[in-house]
């Protein structure tokens, strides 16, 4: 997400908070965020957890586990919301991250899958048929190269 939208973002999950809680939404908040996604996304939460107790903004950090803490009986829930109209990051989840949770059963995790379809070889030697790279794109172990 580009820095023009980390305002109305951060303010959408704020408000989604003061909404899933029942409380008077911040006129602030409105103004500056969306109160239409804010409200969709308080509706997802209280209907996925019936049972919570609260919201909580967890702030906007990269070390957070998510945006939103969902607070129950059961302990707490981190949240992480996405505002996306089309295309961009949809989650900042790594690639295996699903597998590895345990939420598919007999899957292969996609990293697995790519290594045993050759794609790391497969992408260099195809890389490797252009001349004229630059010498600090030439070390093939970094993903960016």
């Amino acid at each position: 997400m580009g820095k023009h939208e980390r305002g109305w973002v951060e303010a959408t999950e704020k408000l989604t908070a003061q909404l899933a809680n029942g409380a008077e939404p911040d006129a602030d908040l409105e103004e500056r965020g969306r109160p239409d996604l804010g409200e969709a996304l308080a509706d997802r939460l209280r209907s996925d957890f019936p049972d919570l107790t609260a919201v909580r903004h967890a702030g906007n950090s990269y070390d957070s586990l998510g945006d939103l803490i969902v607070e129950s009986p059961d302990g707490e829930t981190f949240v992480e919301a996405k505002f996306v109209a089309s295309g961009g990051t949809r989650a900042n989840l790594g690639q295996d991250t699903l597998t590895q949770f345990g939420l598919f059963e007999d899957a292969t995790a996609w990293s697995d899958f790519r290594e045993k379809i050759g794609f790391p070889e497969d992408r260099e030697a195809l890389l490797r048929e252009f001349d004229g790279y630059p010498d600090d794109v030439r070390d093939w172990s970094y993903k960016w190269a």
